[in-house]
């Protein structure tokens, strides 16, 4: 490694130590309007922050607007918004699964991977064994 790489790493991780800790200081400084962002953001009103009802870009501009009124500039063409593309599931209307006749909760009894189809059906239940499973 030659010397200058070395000179800006060193330059670089002694400014990035510094920033991280005036960011703390000023994070324990504002630990309660912290708290009160996480209120904010958890409570009924943003929908979980998902996708069915808008949570998500209710939260979004609620944040933008935080960014705004800190000072942030924005750097995407003058936004503070970046496009990108998700694959998710929703579930707008009534969802049930029931197994030997009980009602299953989704999320907590079973779980939908983000690329699953839509369908509709009687389907022959396969036991699985968690032992079976390799993650």
């Amino acid at each position: 490694m030659c010397i200058k790489t070395l000179v800006s790493r060193t330059i670089f991780t002694l400014l990035a130590i510094a920033s991280f800790s005036a960011t703390s200081q000023a994070q324990a400084q504002d630990l309660a309007y912290a708290k009160a962002v996480v209120k904010k953001l958890a409570s009924p009103a943003f929908k979980g922050r998902g996708y069915v009802g808008g949570g998500d870009q209710i939260a979004s501009a609620y944040i933008a607007d935080a960014y705004k009124r800190s000072g942030l500039v924005p750097l995407n063409n003058g936004s503070y918004f970046q496009d990108y593309k998700l694959s998710v599931n929703t579930f707008p209307g009534k969802v049930e699964v029931k197994l030997n006749g009980t009602l299953l909760q989704t999320g907590k009894d079973y779980l939908i991977g983000a690329t699953s189809p839509s369908v509709h059906g009687t389907f022959k239940v396969i036991p699985v064994k968690r032992a079976d499973i390799n993650t």
